[in-house]
């Protein structure tokens, strides 16, 4: 999830709502790592001082993420899915180790 931090401090969480409100629709994983990936990318250091201080919500850069998004061809949006995919398989994949992981601790370990 994507987070703004200000001296090492977490002061704005990027969720999906953040870009379905722009979006009008529900998104996919695949399309919030693109959109929060272009917010990373392109937010001015002085949003950041302003979120702080609860003087802003970066609306003007939510919008800009999703149009981003719609915007990019095709090709560049299956390539992002198949990724994104990927990466949750390995996630999973990962999760299942440290659940047999465990098991064996508690039924076989002493």
């Amino acid at each position: 999830m994507l987070a703004a931090y200000v001296d090492e401090q977490a002061i704005y969480y990027w969720t999906y709502t953040d870009f379905e409100m722009y979006a009008g629709q529900a998104i996919t994983p695949s399309m919030y790592a693109a959109m929060a990936k272009y917010v990373k990318d392109h937010i001015p250091q002085s949003y950041l001082y302003m979120i702080d201080k609860g003087e802003f919500f970066p609306r003007d850069i939510n919008a800009n993420a999703v149009e981003y998004y719609y915007n990019l061809p095709s090709s560049i949006k299956e390539e992002l899915h198949d990724q994104e995919i990927l990466r949750l398989e390995k996630e999973e994949g990962q999760e299942q180790l440290l659940r047999e992981e465990r098991w064996w601790h508690n039924n076989v370990v002493e």
